[in-house]
């Protein structure tokens, strides 16, 4: 996290000069918002924030000649989501958000205060990252691949257990499938975030975390944590050594989670257009790709109508591994 956010603000001229390469299109500069605002359902100092922050410093003076990140956590990012359904759509206010917060949701909440199809407009993808399966040391040292992880489950059942950000979660429900899977008792412990699950795995109070790889590569490499496997349907380019679920046998246990841009729905066409090309734009810049590259994560934009089709098949899939695993709708 240190290095991104050491690296996630280049020099205001050189991004700039960037776009002008990349080239304008939507709105006339003279028709460029004085002021917008991303909304982000989730506390500062998170990846998803610094990666919030830096499309935002991008989009500066292409979409808006200020754009402001604008924190409203809680509720596990619904409070975000309502936030910009509240907004006048008129293109000032857009949502950045993971997509399950979109996708997921609706099928373990009994109560949304918003339409994830019906509400927003998707604009563009951001990034995407896989999620990885860790283990510490209350693991034993020996167990070096996911099958020996599954024997000492299946061995010790008072003892597996693994943690993820929260109960309801997208890593929450990729653990759960995996143990489904692998017919083992694999207990889900629930965190009030990702750090304090790593945490406790790294000081041996849980043997396994499900979190994204970048919050726990730094420990793999001194030794400290052992990454078995990935979530991402082929190997992730940025861990090739790491296999992924589907080629250990767990298929079902895929998923790579998006982080995108999304607008109220009601803006006119030519402003959703051009925040659609900015934020594209800005995906394209080589330090965007580097310096996601540096925390496990994959630039990689995309067309509004790939972004909504990727979105309801996330819906179907999520809809599909919420019934598998049993988990009873929350208020």
């Amino acid at each position: 996290m240190d290095a991104l956010r050491r690296r996630e603000f280049t020099s205001y001229a050189m991004a700039t000069a960037l776009l002008g390469v990349v080239g304008r299109s939507g709105l006339a500069h003279a028709d460029v918002l004085k002021q917008a605002r991303i909304v982000l359902g989730f506390p500062a100092g998170s990846n998803g924030d610094a990666l919030c922050r830096l499309f935002a410093d991008k989009i500066k003076g292409r979409y808006a000649e200020n754009v402001i990140v604008e924190n409203k956590a809680g509720a596990a990012g619904r409070i975000g989501v309502d936030a910009v359904k509240a907004a006048p759509a008129d293109g000032a206010t857009l949502l950045f958000t993971p997509t399950s917060v979109l996708t997921l949701y609706p099928h373990i909440y009994k109560t949304l205060n918003y339409d994830p199809f019906n509400d927003f407009v998707p604009l563009s993808r951001a990034a995407t990252v896989t999620f990885a399966l860790a283990i510490g040391p209350k693991a034993p040292a020996d167990i070096k691949t996911l099958p020996q992880f599954v024997e000492w489950c299946r061995a010790n059942p008072s003892l597996a257990n693994f943690g993820s950000p929260g109960a309801g979660s997208s890593p929450h429900f990729l653990g759960a499938t995996f143990a489904k899977a692998a017919n083992i008792s694999l207990n889900h412990v629930a965190y009030r975030g990702t750090s304090a699950a790593v945490m406790d795995l790294i000081g041996g109070q849980i043997p396994a975390v499900v979190v994204s790889p970048g919050n726990v590569t730094q420990y793999a490499k001194s030794g400290q944590v052992r990454i078995l496997a990935v979530t991402s349907p082929a190997r992730w380019e940025l861990l090739p050594d790491i296999p992924t679920m589907a080629e250990l046998g767990y298929p079902k246990a895929t998923y790579l989670e998006q982080f995108a841009f999304f607008m109220k729905r009601g803006a006119d066409a030519e402003v959703i257009d051009h925040a659609a090309s900015a934020i594209r734009a800005a995906a394209a810049m080589p330090d965007v790709i580097k310096t996601l590259a540096e925390v496990d994560m994959k630039v990689e934009a995309s067309a509004s109508a790939v972004l909504t089709q990727s979105l309801r098949a996330e819906y179907d899939h999520w809809r599909d591994i919420v019934k598998s695993v049993g988990f009873t709708p929350q208020d």
